[in-house]
């Protein structure tokens, strides 16, 4: 499914559908448990190059809206797999 975004955001030339991909995109991205971000890297990376090539260069601004905003949930998904990484590695020590 992200390979199909992908190639969406990259080659369709209506605005309309790099919208839809984008909006598809969020809502994956939303959706995703922090474990798996760390298998999808390579696709991430991609996703985010596509992203930001939208966010500079795409004529419509309800493309490059939508842009932002996912480059915004990519960003806070990364700070929540970090974040839990960062609570399962602290040890707990409790007296009595």
């Amino acid at each position: 499914m992200l390979l199909m975004i992908e190639q969406l955001l990259s080659s369709a030339k209506e605005s309309l559908l790099r919208r839809a991909a984008v909006v598809l995109l969020r809502a994956i991205i939303v959706s995703f448990d922090t474990s798996i971000l760390q298998g999808l890297s390579s696709h991430l990376h991609d996703l985010n190059r596509h992203l930001r090539h939208l966010l500079i260069m795409d004529r419509d601004d309800g493309v490059r809206l939508l842009a932002e905003l996912c480059l915004l949930d990519i960003k806070e998904q990364m700070d929540n797999a970090i974040r839990d990484l960062e609570n399962s590695m602290v040890k707990r020590v409790r007296l009595e």
